[in-house]
C-alpha cells in the first residue's frame, strides 16, 4: 500500500503516521469482501422509514394535436385579452 504513494506527495513523518494507523488499527479495515461486516443490532436497530403515498403536484398534461396549435394559441390571446386568463411568464 504505502508502495503506491507517489514519491515526495507526503513528508516521511507523514508516511511514518499512515504506517502506524494502519498496522495499530489493521483489524477496523476490510481487506477482502468477507471481512465485511455490519453494525450490531444491540447499538443500531434496523429502523423504518415512513413514507406518505405519491400525490402529483401537477394534472398531467393535455395535448394538443399540431393541427389545432395556432387555433388554440389564437382562444388563449383572446381569453387573456378579455380578463379570463392572466399572462404568467414562470414555468411550471
Amino acid at each position: 500500500m504505502l508502495s503506491q504513494i507517489e514519491p515526495g506527495m507526503l513528508l516521511p513523518k507523514e508516511v511514518d503516521l499512515i504506517s502506524f494507523v494502519v498496522v495499530s488499527c489493521k483489524k477496523a479495515f476490510a481487506w477482502t469482501q468477507s471481512e465485511c461486516g455490519s453494525f450490531s443490532q444491540e447499538y443500531y436497530p434496523d429502523y423504518e422509514i415512513p413514507t406518505i403515498e405519491y400525490m402529483p403536484w401537477q394534472q398531467a398534461l393535455i395535448w394538443i394535436l399540431n393541427v389545432l396549435i395556432e387555433e388554440v394559441k389564437k382562444e388563449i390571446k383572446a381569453g387573456v385579452k378579455a380578463g379570463r386568463f392572466k399572462p404568467m411568464t414562470f414555468s411550471y
